[in-house]
């Protein structure tokens, strides 16, 4: 690991913590118990990424993982439309489902890139 913050985990993470807030929001003003549910269903699975993301922080750049940024950044755009538009639970999570294989595979690198003792 680095001294350095790796920028592209940064720039992840804070997609993920906006969505989270995205999500509360959505939460309170959901108007059945199933979306609700997914709503916060969502919330713990996102907030999981945020949590992994934070012990990857400080892993060496990587023009790899620099180029996983657009796509990511991309589906967060779709992401905060379903939010915003999601009338049933299945709009949230096919929404959000995307996305967070987009994140995954980010994160899957970064692990790559951390060395063994540390994770």
């Amino acid at each position: 690991m680095s001294d350095a913050t790796n920028n592209t985990l940064q720039a992840i993470h804070d997609l993920l913590v906006a969505d989270v807030g995205a999500l509360s929001e959505a939460y309170d003003t959901a108007n059945d118990s199933n979306l609700a549910s997914a709503i916060s269903t969502e919330i713990g699975e996102i907030t999981h990424r945020i949590n992994l993301l934070q012990r990857l922080i400080f892993v060496q750049q990587s023009a790899k993982l620099d180029g996983m940024l657009p796509k990511i950044q991309t589906a967060d755009a779709q992401v905060n439309v379903a939010i915003k538009t999601a009338s049933k639970a299945a709009d949230v999570i096919n929404g959000i489902s995307t996305f967070l294989g987009y994140v995954d595979k980010a994160i899957d690198f970064a692990k790559a890139l951390a060395p063994l003792a540390g994770l």
